[in-house]
């Protein structure tokens, strides 16, 4: 039997197309079966920020996520789409939707599932003056995919000014406690009279607080000075140059009052003992820090509150 050409041409082109057809649909069982991340690599600067990754499919699981300095998985909190806490200090790892999280005090990340077919990567600023990365696995029956995060050091920040105001519950409280107590058993006939500075051991304590997670670790020395307020007047808070390490330790200090008043007392015959009440000042304001990023300029505001024991001055002896 002989075939004409255009008889040949048809056939060919009737198996090209079931050919092309074949592999298309060949292809996209195995798109739609495979987790296709739309980004296996994201980069954040050191201000960290959020990144939403999509994938083709939502039949996939958050098998672990690895420290990539040291190739450990990393341990943090699991957490239900509503918020609750599924497991504390975990390996991170997530079936279902939810939210993973892994906090330290100079970096951190959440990973948030909140749909079946994406996720969003948010990391916190990164504080430890070197490189933070780590690699989200995801795993379903058929594929694995791992998506690399990298993150570069924060360049910190630079004071530009900080404000003292009066809010709510700010202000100076007023407190006395009792302290030193002082023994005696005189047997004489006449009763001593003996001389003591009540504020020979008296000290100052002041600290910054705030509840911002990124409020103190920014500081890339190890003293970082601002001014602090040194009287309240009506409803202002007035500075007149005295300065503190910016710390959200307690900065202790000498009293002023130290060894300045040696008062003398009459001690009674017999046993005796008193205690000194001194006087103590509780100051409380708000501070509003201004901070310029040394990589953007961008300004950078952190709010708080400064606290400051100091004693009074005042005194009474107290006999018992």
């Amino acid at each position: 039997m002989v075939f004409n050409k255009s008889y040949k041409m048809k056939h060919l082109t009737i198996i090209s197309v079931a050919l092309l057809s074949f592999c298309l649909f060949s292809c996209n069982k195995d798109d739609l079966s495979g987790i296709s991340p739309s980004s296996t690599l994201i980069n954040f600067e050191g201000e960290g920020g959020q990144k939403k990754i999509a994938c083709t499919n939502g039949d996939w699981e958050i098998a672990k996520v690895v420290n990539q300095n040291n190739n450990q998985k990393i341990f943090g909190d699991i957490y239900s789409i509503n918020g609750n806490i599924v497991q504390r200090n975990h390996l991170l790892e997530l079936d279902s939707l939810g939210r993973l999280e892994a906090v330290w005090s100079d970096k951190g990340f959440k990973i948030i599932r909140k749909t079946p077919t994406s996720i969003e990567v948010r990391l916190r600023e990164n504080f430890t003056k070197k490189d933070f990365g780590f690699t989200i696995v995801l795993k379903s029956d058929k594929d694995l995919k791992r998506i690399k995060v990298n993150q570069k050091p924060s360049q910190g920040y630079k004071v530009e000014s900080i404000k003292y105001t009066l809010e709510e519950n700010d202000g100076d409280s007023i407190f006395s406690k009792l302290e030193n107590p002082n023994s005696f058993d005189i047997n004489a006939s006449i009763s001593p009279t003996v001389s003591f500075p009540p504020f020979v051991n008296n000290i100052e304590i002041s600290q910054f607080e705030s509840d911002e997670g990124s409020a103190f670790p920014w500081k890339q020395a190890d003293s970082v000075m601002v001014k602090v307020p040194t009287k309240i007047s009506g409803n202002k808070v007035l500075t007149n140059g005295e300065e503190s390490p910016y710390s959200d330790e307690s900065i202790v200090k000498d009293s002023k009052f130290k060894n300045k008043q040696t008062p003398k007392i009459t001690i009674p015959l017999g046993k005796s003992k008193f205690f000194i009440k001194k006087e103590y000042r509780k100051r409380r304001v708000t501070y509003t820090l201004r901070l310029i990023n040394n990589r953007t300029h961008k300004s950078k505001i952190v709010t708080g509150k400064w606290i400051e024991t100091a004693p009074t001055g005042n005194y009474e002896i107290d006999w018992k």
